[in-house]
């Protein structure tokens, strides 16, 4: 059964569509196409419980593997899906039958069933050359199986430039789990963070998965607290480039760079409102430091959102923009507060003793992740808007500092100590599975494109 032409949408995010004008040209992938015999009705439950195990098969490479790319996009798969959290991933070296093919009727499923494997991802590798590719492309046919039901759960052709492995590697790690949990994968996705390069600290990219850096700056400074405007193609920062901490904002396509403010005293912490209107700062002047409302285009004062009681930082926007959560010490301890765009009293969400800060609103509205220090440590924590739920994300792991959602609101990303050097992690939203995304360097300050 080889998988039709007829066209269809795969999800990619809108970030990498607008830098495939210029930064990520080449990346888009070609349109999967379903067959007429893929079945849905596999639902994984991604709130919790137990994890069904599955399987990334060797690929079948019938024309064979030139430069190892169909073993590279399996590895590939295998960790996407591995990050999730949402299922216990065989290793390869485990599994017991180690031939068969990718379509259905061309493998045997008893070995899989004897490893209680219940779901099965397979798939055909196509080098450059094969007419089913098309011109100067590579393909793989991708198949999603349910194994104790005997079921295809679906089956696709996905395209990618033949120098672009990771990518068609990431969005059949997209399509597997959308069959698999109905959910929108989010492999391929990128992030901004601060790098640590020759003892300075620059702005970069990086992809989910801790590849494909790329520098969004090379100006030997400080450069902290990257954040995305809402259309995917502009990253807003705080930089030490001429002395003082002023913002500056970068369109990734064009390459232009402006600064954006440059008041005086130090403008930490930009974000953007939901709807890219706004940019919330924190400013500080001698002993004090307020939130302020500017102008996203000029940079001209709105309004400010906070004036005196303490030092006020790290503001993050609700997701309908109505709101501003931000880390306070107007209570005697750092705390979270919540206040209104619009203006008013800032109320308080952390309630109980401790030095809390950086908070992340999730982009569902319904929890907030904050930084915890006690002991000397610091810890991810996630709590609810009215103050209940708190949920405890690291502990006993070296510091975890930067918490950022990833799009789905189901997990978080974080720098973490725990390996030795600062590196990027990530962990589902209960703390339950964790996992490292950079290899090396030093990371910090993680923020997902929208």
């Amino acid at each position: 059964m080889t998988p039709r032409s007829a066209r269809s949408r795969v999800p990619w995010p809108r970030a990498v569509r607008a830098l495939c004008v210029g930064l990520l040209a080449g990346l888009a992938l070609i349109p999967a196409v379903p067959t007429a015999h893929a079945q849905s009705g596999f639902f994984v439950d991604v709130r919790g419980g137990s994890r069904p195990t599955l399987a990334v098969a060797a690929p079948s490479t019938p024309d064979g593997d030139p430069g190892g790319i169909a073993a590279t996009i399996r590895d590939v798969i295998d960790k996407d899906l591995d990050l999730t959290g949402w299922f216990d991933v065989q290793p390869v070296d485990t599994h017991l039958e180690k031939g068969g093919g990718a379509e259905p009727g061309s493998w045997k499923p008893e070995p899989w069933g004897l490893s209680k494997t219940a779901a099965l991802v397979r798939f055909r590798y196509r080098p450059v050359g094969d007419p089913a590719c098309g011109a100067g492309r590579a393909c793989i046919d991708l198949y999603v199986y349910d194994v104790a039901g005997q079921r295809t759960l679906t089956a696709r052709r996905l395209k990618a430039p033949s120098n672009a492995p990771r990518a068609l590697a990431h969005a059949a790690a997209n399509q597997a789990l959308t069959a698999l949990t109905g959910q929108e994968g989010l492999f391929g996705s990128l992030m901004a963070a601060v790098r640590e390069v020759d003892g300075h600290k620059e702005i970069a990219l990086v992809g989910l998965d801790g590849a494909d850096i790329r520098a969004v700056t090379r100006n030997g400074s400080i450069n902290l607290s990257p954040a995305w405007a809402p259309d995917g193609r502009r990253i807003l920062w705080t930089s030490y480039r001429r002395g003082e901490a002023d913002l500056y904002l970068k369109d990734l396509v064009t390459g232009d760079v402006r600064a954006l403010s440059s008041r005086a005293g130090a403008e930490i912490g930009g974000t953007f409102s939901p709807d890219g209107t706004h940019v919330a700062v924190a400013l500080a002047t001698g002993d004090d430091t307020d939130l302020l409302l500017l102008n996203a285009q000029t940079g001209e004062l709105v309004r400010r959102l906070t004036t005196g009681g303490g030092i006020d930082v790290s503001p993050t926007f609700s997701p309908d923009g109505t709101k501003v959560a931000f880390a306070s010490e107007r209570s005697g301890g750092s705390q979270i507060f919540v206040v209104d765009v619009a203006g008013g009293t800032p109320t308080r969400v952390t309630r109980i003793g401790g030095f809390f800060t950086d908070p992340a609103w999730s982009p569902d509205g319904e929890r907030i992740a904050f930084v915890s220090r006690q002991g000397g440590r610091f810890d991810v924590l996630t709590i609810r808007t009215d103050g209940s739920g708190m949920v405890r994300v690291t502990e006993n792991m070296g510091d975890n500092e930067d918490p950022t959602w990833t799009k789905d609101s189901r997990h978080l990303v974080f720098s973490s100590t725990r390996s030795g050097g600062r590196r990027l992690w990530i962990a589902t939203a209960d703390g339950r599975h964790q996992r490292p995304l950079t290899s090396g360097g030093t990371w910090s300050q993680p923020a997902f494109a929208p």
